[in-house]
């Protein structure tokens, strides 16, 4: 007769090597796509390469951004057109500038 099944009903067999091979990362983009790509993003080349919370506002931004989210829905409004006007304002600068 031939050997027991040592497994047992009810057990697992281990999974072939196939399926627990790992997949290669898959290659990272030349440096000098990553300069372009944050050229074209007004963005610091650092910004692309950071980790998930590796940036975010500094501490008064943030605290800040907290003070506004207690503010009502007209006066977050209000908050709101002014940042939005304090970041264009440089972009439109450079806008007009450039051409």
């Amino acid at each position: 007769m031939g050997q027991p099944d040592r497994a047992g009903p009810g057990s697992r067999a281990a999974p072939s090597s196939s399926a627990t091979a790992t997949r290669p990362a898959p290659p990272s983009p030349p440096l000098e796509v990553l300069r372009k790509l944050a050229k074209a993003l007004q963005v610091s080349d650092g910004t692309l390469l950071s980790e998930d919370g590796e940036r975010g506002p500094d501490e008064d931004l943030r605290l800040q951004c907290e003070a506004v989210s207690q503010f009502d829905k007209e006066t977050k409004k209000a908050a709101k057109a002014l940042r939005d006007a304090l970041i264009l304002k440089p972009q439109a600068r450079r806008w007009a500038s450039a051409s």
